[in-house]
């Protein structure tokens, strides 16, 4: 009998007569004594292979659910890690900062601030920035130039990563060792702080002639002050209610932005309209950093040096024990609130000098309600300005009063009412003060 290819041709005793059979070679047929009685398989029995397919088939699924859930939970984990508080329906910014470049651990933000979001989540960060070198960063024209340093906008070509345009911070070239000093510390400041859609982003640093570079992302509309004032008669042409909308939605991302500072433990000490920055899709972010200070455990800040400050700007606290904490910036952001529903005014627009300025705040009188204003948002602005500071309200307190705001469907400002030559913008500086 010819045998068949992944066959055995095997002889069995039957009756004392031999037969050939044939069966499949990978079937182990059961073994005689040359009796023809079956003494026992030569090979496991069914019951076994059984059991052992089944045991092995039940261990790769066991192990493939703990690989599912350890994945599932790691890959939250780095979600919650790198998304910080994010914006829903606000901004589409993505991080030109790798997530892997960014260490960070979640901490409980109750131990910070008992009023906080359920959403809100502080970091320790260590971020570390890239630094590019000068040969890489093409000058395309200044944004901005003030007594200390220029803003220039630069496109930045490195061949390890996309081209893409920055902000470039740089002191003048006249500049002091303290205003280097200053600048450094600015930058060592930005990269402990994480990542925030209403926080301007650091994109990296540079050197040149021994000094540092902060180079942060571009935003093509400006400052809010210069973009109110601008774009003033057009919003008045424009219904209530869309004003009201954009404007609490301003409030709303600012007091976002300034939560998260506060929580991660930092004072921002000049928060103004015209250190908030509009993106294209008009998201505000904080910006600035050159008076910030890491306050740590102690939450508060004290100088012997002032030097100039924004006066219009300062708590009673800071203006006159220069003692600066979370507070001082809520009293900042009552200002803020008044500058954006007034398209840009300067604050105590009748009073002219530092002096004026110091005795109005000093006496414990508020700046009194624009005509064209709601009395809610108002209501906002004078918890800001409470003579106590541990009476003013936590910004994420803030984030949830102007929320309310937000949602409401009748406007809270009748442009009709307003009247322009109450409302002036000052832009000279005097030495005293910084505007």
């Amino acid at each position: 009998m010819d045998s068949v290819p992944g066959f055995h041709s095997l002889g069995l005793v039957h009756d004392s007569a031999r037969q050939d059979c044939t069966v499949p070679a990978n079937v182990c047929p059961p073994c005689g004594d040359g009796t023809g009685d079956v003494i026992k398989p030569c090979g496991p029995s069914v019951g076994v292979i059984v059991g052992a397919v089944v045991g092995s088939l039940a261990a790769v699924v066991i192990l493939s659910v703990i690989v599912y859930f350890v994945c599932k939970r790691r890959s939250a984990t780095e979600q919650q890690r790198h998304d910080d508080i994010r914006l829903p329906s606000i901004s589409g910014h993505v991080s030109a900062v790798h997530p892997e470049s960014q260490r960070s651990t979640v901490e409980s933000v109750s131990r910070h601030d008992r009023n906080a979001r359920p959403d809100a989540v502080v970091h320790k960060s260590n971020l570390r920035v890239r630094e590019y070198p000068m040969e890489a960063i093409d000058v395309k024209k200044t944004l901005g130039s003030g007594e200390f340093g220029d803003v220039i906008l630069v496109k930045v070509n490195d061949d390890d990563s996309v081209p893409f345009n920055a902000a470039a911070k740089k002191v003048k070239d006249n500049a002091s060792r303290e205003d280097v000093r200053a600048l450094k510390r600015e930058l060592e400041l930005m990269k402990q702080l994480p990542r925030h859609d209403n926080v301007v982003e650091l994109l990296g640093s540079s050197t040149y002639n021994g000094n540092p570079i902060i180079l942060v992302e571009y935003l093509s509309l400006g400052d809010l002050y210069n973009y109110l004032v601008r774009k003033r008669k057009n919003y008045i042409q424009k219904s209530d209610m869309t004003i009201s909308k954009e404007f609490a939605k301003f409030g709303w991302q600012i007091a976002r932005g300034m939560e998260h500072i506060s929580l991660n433990k930092f004072l921002h000490r000049d928060l103004a309209a015209r250190n908030v920055l509009l993106s294209a899709n008009k998201v505000c972010k904080i910006s600035d950093f050159g008076l910030s200070r890491d306050v740590g455990p102690k939450e508060m800040y004290s100088t012997k040096s002032p030097g100039r400050l924004p006066i219009r700007c300062m708590s009673p606290e800071a203006l006159f024990h220069n003692i600066y904490t979370t507070k001082n910036d809520v009293w900042a952001y009552g200002i803020l609130l008044w500058e954006i529903l007034t398209f840009g005014a300067t604050p105590y627009p009748r009073l002219t000098t530092v002096h004026d300025v110091r005795n109005h705040v000093k006496s414990g009188r508020l700046m009194d309600k624009p005509e064209h204003c709601d009395e809610d948002i108002y209501n906002v602005m004078q918890e800001c300005w409470k003579q106590n500071a541990e009476e003013r309200p936590t910004f994420s307190k803030l984030v949830s009063k102007m929320e309310v705001i937000l949602q409401r469907d009748t406007p809270n400002l009748r442009t009709y009412e307003f009247d322009e030559g109450l409302y002036v913008s000052i832009t000279n500086e005097s030495l005293e003060e910084k505007l």
